[in-house]
């Protein structure tokens, strides 16, 4: 169980690899932040500060950092914090069409990201990253239609997500290594 004093808004909740954390996104006075739990009943510390919008934590597979997208820079991108707050916050992945998801291979040296908006103008595409790496991320599935929700297999070779290519909302699973 999780302390039943702690109350707030989430809008979003991730469990750390271990399963001793839980880092949520909670909107505020001072706008939606990073949050960090420790379970079942210990502190709450803050993590992001900065921008009006901090949402999406998607914890490293070796739980030290957490991915998030935030409006820091003037528009959605990823950025990347030591899950005890103890560094300032770090560009992952900037780009002109906003990035709004990251999810981490189990090995942590890729990242499936959804880049752009969805809606009636949206075009959500997926991409594989590898942070440190200088060359531009590559894309997974990029198409007319809209790609979304990624999550990668326990054992990395796979990659699941959601399309509208079929005229309505459906999961599709491909390899990782050749989509």
């Amino acid at each position: 169980p999780v302390d039943s004093m702690w109350r707030g808004n989430f809008t979003n909740v991730e469990l750390s690899p271990d399963g001793t954390r839980l880092a949520v996104a909670s909107p505020g006075i001072d706008g939606e932040q990073i949050w960090v739990k420790s379970l079942p009943a210990g502190p709450v510390s803050r993590v992001s500060f900065g921008g009006a919008t901090n949402t999406r934590p998607a914890w490293t597979p070796d739980g030290r950092r957490i991915a998030f997208i935030s409006s820091r820079s003037g528009k959605r991108n990823a950025w990347i914090q030591r899950a005890d707050g103890s560094a300032e916050a770090e560009s992952l992945l900037a780009h002109p069409s906003q990035v709004d998801e990251v999810a981490w291979t189990p090995d942590g040296r890729s990242a499936v990201v959804r880049l752009g908006s969805g809606g009636p103008n949206g075009n959500r595409n997926l991409l594989l990253l590898s942070p440190g790496d200088t060359a531009a991320p590559r894309p997974l599935v990029s198409s007319a239609f809209e790609e979304f929700g990624a999550s990668v297999s326990p054992d990395g070779r796979w990659f699941a997500y959601v399309s509208n290519e079929s005229g309505r909302n459906e999961v599709y699973v491909r390899r990782l290594d050749d989509p």
